[in-house]
């Protein structure tokens, strides 16, 4: 199966911390759209245990502790 990476820039809206979030897409057909995983979370920000709505893991900023809202 071939897998996809795409790059996300992501910046804290409360201190302007910023990150890039690398993410890992599989191209198996599911009900429920393509299955994503994040492979580097690279700057001002860290994941945490928890998973959003969306099924990603939290994404905090260092510099503030603000969870982004993906």
């Amino acid at each position: 199966m071939a897998r996809r990476q795409f790059v996300v820039e992501l910046r804290c809206p409360d201190c302007d911390g910023t990150a890039s979030a690398v993410w890992e897409e599989n191209s198996e057909l599911n009900p429920d759209g393509p299955q994503r995983r994040m492979v580097a979370l690279i700057g001002d920000f860290h994941s945490e245990v928890g998973r959003t709505k969306s099924g990603g893991p939290f994404i905090v900023c260092n510099k503030c502790d603000a969870i982004q809202p993906r």
